[in-house]
C-alpha cells in the first residue's frame, strides 16, 4: 500500500491493489489461528467478540473515511493503509511474540 501511494493512477496501481488484496486474503486464516492460539478456553468468546466488535466498527467507519479521503486526497488513503498495517505488524511482534509451544496430552 505504501507503493500505491507513491504511483499515481496506472495500470501498476491495480496490480498493486490486486496483490494487496490477495496477501490479505492469505493472512486471514494465520489470524484466526493467532487469536485462538493466545487465548485460552476462558476467555476465547470474550476475545473473538471483541475481534468481531472491531472489524464490524471498522466496515462500519471505514468506508466513510475512505470515500472522503478518496474525493480528497487518494495518495494520503493508500499511505495511511500502509502506515496502520506496519503499526499493526510492530504491535502483534512486540506484544504477542511468537506462541508458546503447547503441552500436548499422550
Amino acid at each position: 500500500m505504501l507503493c500505491a501511494s507513491i504511483k499515481s493512477s496506472s495500470m501498476l496501481l491495480v496490480y498493486l491493489l490486486i496483490l494487496s488484496s490477495i496477501l490479505y486474503s492469505i493472512s486471514s486464516p494465520a489470524y484466526d489461528a493467532l487469536l485462538a492460539d493466545i487465548t485460552v478456553p476462558k476467555n476465547r468468546q470474550a476475545s473473538y467478540s471483541l475481534s468481531y466488535m472491531g472489524w464490524n466498527l471498522g466496515y462500519a467507519i471505514g468506508p466513510i473515511l475512505g470515500g472522503l479521503l478518496f474525493k480528497n486526497a487518494l495518495p494520503f488513503l493508500f499511505f495511511g493503509d500502509g502506515v496502520t498495517t506496519l503499526i499493526s505488524m510492530i504491535l502483534v511482534a512486540t506484544f504477542i511474540g511468537k506462541p508458546k509451544e503447547r503441552k500436548t496430552r499422550k
